[in-house]
């Protein structure tokens, strides 16, 4: 029997995204993790500069100005490093609209900063990053090309009043997730032209009444004919259910009320 897809987001703010947009999350700098180059980040690195940069909190593509696909929601530091929530949008222009499509298919999964890195040497070929003045955030495939900095540089540079011998640097890319916000009855949708010739992918959401918080669960089977999948279904439910009553017990201790948003009328499909 096949597992169910390890998709299970931790509970957040979903108020501010938008219907159809594809939220993405993870780290977007790490700290004490040496990088390629014997960089280490300090803790304190973006202490001075996530105010600054949640101001206009554009997610770029490739570190390329010209290519804003979405705005960072939410932006925080933790014992590892700076973890944000990202929202990619639709677009109207077909090289963007091509970009989604390629976070959706996994091309394009690390998030990468941009922005005026302040080291100190701790040893030959060891540096400490004691600050850096954020400029921006992208989605990345690769190792940025230092090549294209250049495009960015002198609004950078006035923005942050750096010196005119300032070089903006890209981090080390880090994989991210992703989550595509449904659409008013897009999760029907999904189950109603659900076809034997594809895998099955079933979406459950779990909302907390008035809070603007979810839990989303993805699973699904690789199974093809449809007379097995009835049973594959069947187990997959079982084990949905098992982690539905936990989250009800827990709802129960702390008073919070949830609503499941599930299809209502997959059988006879």
């Amino acid at each position: 029997m096949s597992r169910p897809f390890p998709v299970i987001h931790r509970i957040r703010k979903f108020k501010d995204a938008e219907e159809g947009a594809l939220l993405l999350e993870g780290y977007a700098s790490t700290f004490h993790e040496r990088d390629r180059h014997g960089d280490t980040i300090d803790p304190k690195a973006f202490d001075d500069s996530i105010e600054q940069y949640m101001k206009n909190p554009i997610l770029l593509a490739y570190h390329d100005h010209k290519k804003p696909i979405g705005q960072v929601l939410e932006a925080h530091l933790d014992h590892r490093g700076l973890y944000v929530i990202a929202q990619v949008n639709r677009s109207p222009d077909p090289h963007l609209e091509g970009i989604r499509k390629q976070i959706e298919q996994g091309t394009l999964r690390s998030f990468s900063i941009g922005g005026y890195f302040h080291r100190r040497q701790l040893a030959p070929h060891r540096h400490l990053i004691e600050k850096i003045d954020l400029v921006e955030i992208s989605v990345v495939s690769v190792p940025a090309n230092p090549h294209a900095a250049f495009q960015v540089q002198k609004g950078a540079r006035n923005a942050w009043g750096a010196d005119a011998d300032s070089v903006l640097e890209y981090g080390t890319p880090i994989a991210f997730k992703s989550l595509l916000i449904p659409e008013a009855g897009n999760v029907r949708r999904q189950l109603s032209s659900f076809s034997a010739s594809e895998p099955l992918r079933m979406r459950v959401f779990v909302t907390g009444a008035n809070t603007g918080r979810f839990l989303h669960y993805l699973f699904g089977m690789k199974e093809q004919n449809r007379a097995s999948c009835a049973f594959e279904l069947e187990g997959e439910m079982g084990e949905l259910n098992q982690r539905l009553r936990v989250i009800e017990h827990y709802a129960k201790r702390t008073g919070v009320s949830v609503e499941v948003d599930s299809p209502c009328a997959f059988r006879g499909g």
